[in-house]
């Protein structure tokens, strides 16, 4: 019980003790509030009010602290950029790089273009292929310096500062994009005094797009980069891109950087082993170096290198090893770690652009270099037109397919239509031949039935009509009267004694029976001749042309005499009609003879019966002469006419046939001669061009540019404008021959058809044998058509020609349109300095540059102002405050460790 209430003494005691030390360190302290919060002789709201306060207060401290403490922690800096104007700046390094890598025509006379263009290409290039090009040991330094743009051929113009500068002003550097060449990278600096465009570095380049090739680049023009003397320059990665046929315009602005090292900045100095001057470019460059010497034990032409080492690769080396790891390495940056230099400076580019104008090619180019130009363009071109594997298979495929034209039209077309003409020639003519000699054995018929119609029946007629009917129409009136007054004159016996009347009486009846004879003589005539056209029988047999008189019945044109009777209703009447006025006529003159007996024995006459046998007589004469002379010109004389006009209409038929053969055959010819022409006119030329065509593919010892101008000449202009018109010409002929051969076959039909169908010539060919004349005419009709079919067929040249002329004249305006844009290449205009050159002005739009310097931003006596401040303002504490709490708790734990310590040596001692 003792004890127990000894301890609690004690720890009332302590506790009170702690009270009062407590009181007393709020009494003294410099912490506002803290008294408030603390003092026990205060209310406890005004405690509670105090300490909530004073814990907020200290919280806002607590998370102030922390951020500053984060912020401290970052390690912030600052970035002074200050403008300094100067008199001069330092003019950058520029480094020029044509944006193909190689000329066509170098690579040709090295013999490099098939090499360069499977290194940079799908196509793999194999070992075989360095092999049989000697190029396995040849490093890439060669093939890249001998195969470059030269830098006299690409700086056309140079001013610096107004004044002329040249290529001699500019060294030759290799790159990341190839062979270039920097301005401004010797040991004397260049200062630009002025600004303006006219005070820079103002270059006119030739890009030489005509000496373009396959390489690692696709695109055309310059690409241009600014940079400090000495540093590495990565014009592919970091350069501008400047098209032909532009004006830039790149005014300039320099930056000089200082950064700060770590722990503030991520800025290295270090060291590199191919380069003694730290910079970005050159820390990559230099890893890039290390990378490719431990993979394939060389570089490539751009890396970095000490004394040679590491060496430049071979061609086999870059194409086997170097070349596949460049392409597989990706992300340099994170590879190699390079940071940024502590100090470097940087220049850059504010670029414009306008358009060359078309008026300003002299500014280009002059009269000194234009043939220059002209002569590089055209041997470029050959050079491009022959290793181009694409363009070199084109330009082949179209000589070989004209060339195949050529010979497909001369030998498969004019040889064709030679041999074509040449046999329709022959054909044609054994077919007039034969035609003629049917023709001229029907016109002998034709002429010999006229001459056994004239001679056998018509000459019969008139000798009968001299003869006898003279006789009896010839003064027929002049007969009947005297008769009539002689009858008159012997019935008056008182006029006349009776022996001069027995005289009269006597001559009168002599006249009248004389005249009755030669009427009956007449109608025997009249009756002989009518029965000879009627069984067609001549009444005379004459020869023609030593031709035997049995022939001659045979040739007799039976039908048409036996038809002349009756063909017609004059013929048939009056055929009769004349028969019965000479039936009459013998009646009165019968009835006049007794009269005139009557009249001298009685002396006495009937007047009247007298007169009016007379006026029957002149009556019947008269009407006798007209059936006479309609039986002669209806019976007669009708087949006379049907033989001339038989004649004369199968003479115009075959005059007409021979006009249209002779027609023909007068075009064939001239066709032929034509096809003897075409080869002077046409294939000679042709043939020259086709000998150059196959020089230039066979042994290469021809140039596009002579066959181009060749295809292109007046004289080949010409020959193939002969050439279309005589396919034309052609197609006309053959439309033309083919309607006079359907003519042909026209009339040869008639012909024909009238050899056939003349019946009255049918005898006569059956007597001779000749059936081909006694054909069913449907049957020769059939063998004409068909004749005359086979004849159209070879007329029709287009079966020949087809589409061979127009496939050569398409794939000659081919050529030629490929000729005249091959020419038209080595022309020097506004297209071709559009495409080939360009300027460039390098200008300082002001004297000024920029000077960026990195500073340490937050350091640890801000950090400690930014602390007091907030202990300030939230708790009204400063650094004493601060001393004045530790203070206190340093005590307290003092106190607390002896107090500890008395205790545990009082109950060791009790112990």
């Amino acid at each position: 019980m003792t004890a127990t209430t000894n301890t609690d003494v004690q720890e009332l005691h302590s506790t009170a003790e702690k009270a009062t030390r407590l009181s007393d360190f709020t009494d003294r302290t410099t912490l506002h509030g803290f008294k408030y919060a603390l003092q026990p002789s205060f209310p406890i709201v005004r405690r509670l009010i105090w300490t909530v306060v004073i814990v907020v207060c200290a919280g806002m401290l607590l998370l102030q602290m922390i951020d500053r403490g984060l912020y401290y922690n970052t390690l912030p800096v600052n970035v002074d950029v200050r403008v300094n104007y100067n008199s001069s700046l330092l003019f950058p390094a520029v480094t020029l790089c044509n944006q193909n890598a190689f000329k066509v025509t170098l690579a040709d006379k090295f013999n490099l273009y098939t090499v360069l263009d499977k290194m940079f290409s799908a196509e793999k290039l194999t070992s075989h292929d360095l092999l049989i090009n000697g190029l396995s040991n040849t490093t890439l330094d060669e093939i890249f310096t001998r195969t470059a743009h030269r830098k006299e051929d690409f700086i056309s113009q140079c001013y610096w500062g107004g004044k002329e500068c040249g290529p001699e002003d500019f060294d030759q550097i290799a790159t990341d994009h190839g062979i270039c060449y920097t301005f401004n990278n010797r040991e004397e600096d260049r200062h630009a005094s002025s600004v303006g465009s006219d005070n820079g570095l103002r270059l006119t380049l030739n890009v030489e797009q005509y000496e373009y090739m396959p390489g690692p680049r696709d695109t055309v023009g310059v690409k241009i980069l600014f940079h400090k003397r000495g540093d590495v320059p990565r014009v592919h990665a970091l350069g501008h891109a400047v098209p032909t046929g532009t004006h830039a315009f790149t005014a300039l602005k320099m930056v000089q950087v200082t950064n700060l090292p770590g722990p503030y900045g991520t800025c290295d100095n270090r060291s590199l082993e191919y380069i003694d001057q730290y910079t970005v470019a050159g820390c990559q460059m230099d890893c890039l170096t290390r990378i490719a010497y431990n993979a394939c034990q060389c570089r490539d032409i751009y890396m970095l290198h000490k004394q040679g080492v590491p060496p430049i690769c071979t061609v086999y080396q870059y194409v086997t090893c170097l070349k596949p790891l460049l392409e597989n390495l990706a992300g340099l940056p994170k590879i190699c770690n390079c940071p940024v230099s502590c100090e470097f400076r940087s220049f850059y580019s504010d670029i414009s652009y306008s358009s060359t104008s078309k008026y300003v090619i002299k500014e280009f180019i002059n009269e000194n270099n234009i043939e220059k130009l002209k002569n590089a363009r055209i041997v470029a071109a050959e050079v491009t037109s022959r290793m181009r594997n694409e363009t070199w298979q084109q330009t082949n495929m179209l000589y070989r397919e004209f060339i195949d034209s050529l010979v497909d039209i001369e030998e498969g077309l004019f040889v064709s239509l030679s041999r074509r003409v040449t046999y329709l020639t022959s054909v044609l003519s054994d077919n007039i031949d034969n035609f003629i000699d049917m023709c001229n054995t029907k016109e002998r018929l034709y002429k010999r039935q006229l001459t056994i119609v004239q001679k056998g029946f018509i000459e019969a007629r008139d000798d009968m009509e001299v003869e006898i009917v003279q006789g009896i129409v010839i003064a027929y009136n002049s007969f009947i009267m005297e008769t009539e007054k002689t009858i008159l004159l012997l019935a008056d016996n008182n006029r006349m004694d009776p022996s001069a009347r027995l005289m009269l009486s006597g001559s009168l009846m002599l006249n009248l029976q004389d005249k009755l004879q030669q009427v009956s003589n007449a109608y025997i005539n009249y009756t002989t001749l009518k029965r000879a056209y009627e069984s067609g029988s001549p009444i005379c047999n004459h020869s023609f042309r030593n031709c035997s008189s049995e022939s001659n019945i045979a040739a007799v044109p039976k039908t048409l005499l036996m038809e002349a009777p009756v063909h017609n209703e004059y013929a048939r009447l009056h055929g009769n009609l004349l028969f019965l006025y000479l039936n009459s006529l013998k009646l009165q003159l019968k009835s006049l003879l007794k009269i005139a007996q009557a009249a001298y024995d009685n002396s006495f006459v009937d007047k009247d019966s007298l007169i009016n046998l007379r006026e029957l007589y002149q009556s019947n004469m008269a009407r006798f002469v007209f059936s006479r002379s309609v039986f002669y010109y209806e019976t007669v004389d009708w087949p006379i006419r049907i033989l001339k006009s038989r004649l004369h209409t199968f003479q115009s038929m075959w005059h007409r046939y021979i006009i249209v053969a002779q027609n023909v055959k007068e075009r064939l010819q001239s066709m032929q001669v034509k096809l003897q022409n075409i080869k002077a006119e046409f294939f000679n030329p042709l043939s020259e061009v086709k000998n150059k065509m196959e020089s230039y593919m066979l042994f290469r010892n021809e140039t596009r540019l002579a066959i181009s101008k060749l295809l292109l000449s007046e004289r080949m202009k010409a020959s193939v404008n002969y050439f279309k018109r005589y396919f034309h010409l052609l197609r006309d002929n053959e439309v033309t021959l083919i309607d006079w051969i359907k003519l042909m076959e026209k009339e040869a039909t008639l012909l024909w058809k009238t050899a056939i169908d003349d019946i009255d010539s049918t005898d006569y060919y059956m007597y001779v044998d000749d059936f081909q004349y006694l054909r069913n005419l449907s049957t020769v009709t059939v063998d004409i058509a068909s004749n005359y079919t086979y004849l159209e067929h070879l007329f029709r040249f287009s079966s020949i020609v087809s589409s061979k002329e127009l496939t050569f004249l398409h794939i000659f305006t081919r050529l030629s349109d490929d000729s005249r844009a091959y020419q038209e290449s080595a022309f020097i205009d506004k297209d071709f300095v559009s495409n080939t050159f360009l300027k460039m002005s390098i200008f300082y739009k002001q004297l000024s540059y920029e000077e960026v310097r990195h500073q340490i931003g937050y350091d640890i006596f801000a950090l400690l102002c930014d602390v007091g401040g907030s202990m300030g303002l939230l708790l009204g504490a400063s650094v004493l405050s601060v001393m004045e709490v530790m203070e206190f708790i340093c005590i307290q734990a003092y106190n607390r460790i002896k107090t500890i310590f008395d205790v545990q040596a009082r109950y060791n001692f009790r112990k």
